[in-house]
């Protein structure tokens, strides 16, 4: 291209039926589900599908059923992680963590809620209640006179082409009065899809303070 060789590669998904009693919608999903393992697998390679991945498929399909109403009723909940310098013991920030603890599933890995909330398009919606849940935390910090320190949230480059992180952040701390200063913005080590995408919302976090 343009008098450049290029390498490419291909990630390959199978699925098979022989029984003939499956409809080609369902085939197709298995065959993505394989495809989706080849590419965490290290791509280019080929997957084919089987019971662990019809085990995760059926837990995918369930969290994006039940996700919306949990996420509405407040089911999610935030943990917060201390980190620590060693050399002194003391506290010098926290890590936001997201979590779902299921009533029949048990407890969700942030991924895959992260993974749920993409698919459905409410990550928006599930930034902005972590938000919440940080800014409280801060809030309360502050009204025991502990000492000042930053909270970190984790993003995904995945939500970037549907909402802004840093502009519903902005939003949630201002609501509650936050300096954006002690919120720090993790942007989680997946592939950047779109570079442009990511370097508007990376200026957008530096614009509006965020660490």
């Amino acid at each position: 291209i343009a008098g450049q060789v290029l390498p490419v590669s291909c990630s390959i998904g199978i699925a098979v039926d022989t029984e003939g009693n499956i409809d080609i919608e369902e085939l197709f999903a298995r065959a993505d589900a394989a495809l989706y393992r080849a590419k965490d697998d290290g791509r280019a390679c080929m997957r084919v599908f089987d019971a662990e991945m019809q085990s995760a498929l059926t837990l995918q399909r369930r969290l994006d059923a039940e996700l919306p109403t949990a996420l509405a009723r407040r089911e999610l909940h935030v943990e917060f992680q201390p980190q620590v310098a060693m050399a002194t013991q003391e506290v010098i920030g926290f890590e936001a963590l997201l979590r779902w603890k299921h009533p029949s599933v048990g407890l969700i890995p942030p991924p895959d809620i992260v993974s749920a909330a993409i698919r459905l398009r409410l990550s928006g919606q599930l930034t902005e209640f972590v938000g919440e849940r940080v800014c409280a935390f801060l809030r309360a910090l502050d009204r025991k006179k502990a000492p000042t320190v930053r909270v970190s949230i984790n993003v995904s480059p995945r939500e970037f082409p549907i909402h802004s992180p840093a502009q519903t952040l902005k939003t949630v701390s201002e609501r509650y009065g936050v300096d954006p200063k002690r919120i720090e913005i993790e942007v989680t080590e997946e592939a950047m899809f779109d570079p442009k995408r990511c370097a508007d919302e990376l200026k957008l976090i530096d614009q509006y303070g965020f660490g």
